[in-house]
């Protein structure tokens, strides 16, 4: 379970309402906003953790080309890093990384049958892979996975919290992690993953989505 005390106690720009309303904590309350605006920043930094261990399995590796491809990475976490920044303490920000770890313990019934259905499929599609090969690979999908059931968990909560506040509320997640999806798969290359197994990539994205929603919460007001 996520750690009950560390919700976001103060109005990042993102979620600065239009003038003569009320704040957005107070129109919302205090579980919708910690939905909104701190599971996501969290699971973001697991999602960030996949994409740093591609980054270190494909410098292993000494593919040349996929090192325009790390630095790309290694710049959007730069940038995505300055605008998180703005949120919250350093000391918050690792407390989120060990939620995400916690998140990803829970969690590891999905993403333990995506990773053996996912390797099935990549020894049967690509045969003669090495095992290192096969391996990035396996992360790639996994980062990928965990990226759009982020992606798809921010647009569900978005819409919820601008219903409640009546008026449009914009995504809390940063701008950099969004181009993130596209270069993740370019270390993919030509490997081949069949329409079936994509199908159920989908399934897995949004049986992972559901979970999130899922996260149990205990206000300050439950302490």
């Amino acid at each position: 379970m996520f750690d009950p005390n560390h919700i976001i106690p103060f109005m990042p720009p993102q979620l600065a309402q239009p003038i003569n309303r009320s704040p957005l904590s107070s129109v919302i309350g205090e579980e919708a906003l910690y939905r909104f605006a701190y599971i996501p920043l969290a699971i973001a930094e697991l999602a960030w953790d996949y994409a740093d261990t591609i980054v270190n399995m494909a410098i292993e590796q000494g593919n040349p080309q996929t090192k325009p491809l790390s630095r790309a990475v290694r710049t959007l976490r730069r940038e995505y890093e300055h605008v998180r920044s703005r949120l919250a303490l350093t000391s918050q920000m690792q407390e989120e990384l060990q939620n995400a770890y916690i998140f990803e313990e829970a969690v590891d019934d999905i993403l333990s049958d995506h990773l053996h259905k996912l390797k099935v499929e990549i020894l049967a599609m690509n045969p003669g892979l090495s095992t290192s090969s096969v391996y990035l690979l396996i992360t790639v999908w996994q980062c990928d996975l965990v990226l759009k059931a982020l992606f798809k968990y921010v647009e569900v909560q978005t819409k919820i919290v601008s219903h409640k506040a009546a008026y449009t509320v914009n995504h809390i997640l940063p701008k950099p992690i969004y181009k993130l999806p596209q270069i993740i798969h370019e270390y993919a290359g030509d490997t081949v993953i069949s329409e079936t197994f994509k199908e159920h990539h989908r399934q897995y994205v949004r049986s992972l989505t559901e979970q999130m929603c899922q996260i149990e919460i205990k206000t300050s007001r439950q302490s």
